[in-house]
């Protein structure tokens, strides 16, 4: 993909999921008509989730990528991560994620063009239940996409 500088309002935005209990409830859940979601499972909202102190999620922008290389690219991060896994993504509109005083920047790396971050608001960054409230808003806005099996 190539980079651009600046965030669309409608580029896509993914979130690697490696955890076999995260992909099996994620299709039940996302599955639903939004007005008919309750409040997400908790091990299903962990994926919009980072440690204490961290505002910034890291997220990739896959929109004009084939499903293949992005599958490629999920497996190479779950090495780095060190698990078994990569299952599929949960993807939300930029827009959606820029919502509730939430940001959305362009911060492409050497090998990922199509990097970004979610920077939550200020409140997030040493209040857990604000993480919490953030990360169950971006599960609620999220479709599960599965990775593609040959």
């Amino acid at each position: 993909m190539a980079a651009d500088a600046e965030v669309k309002d409608t580029d896509g935005l993914w979130r690697g999921v490696f955890s076999e209990r995260q992909a099996k409830r994620a299709p039940t859940f996302l599955g639903l008509a939004p007005a008919k979601r309750s409040t997400p499972p908790r091990d299903l909202a962990n994926v919009f989730m980072e440690k204490s102190g961290e505002r910034y999620l890291s997220v990739d922008r896959h929109d004009d990528t084939d499903e293949q290389t992005a599958t490629a690219k999920g497996d190479q991060d779950a090495r780095k991560r060190g698990v078994k896994q990569f299952y599929g993504w949960l993807r939300l509109e930029a827009r959606d994620a820029c919502r509730h005083g939430r940001k959305v920047v362009a911060s492409p790396t050497c090998t990922n063009p199509g990097h970004a971050d979610i920077i939550l608001p200020e409140k997030a960054e040493h209040d857990s239940d604000e993480r919490k409230q953030q990360a169950q808003e971006l599960v609620s806005y999220s479709k599960w996409q599965p990775r593609h099996v040959e």
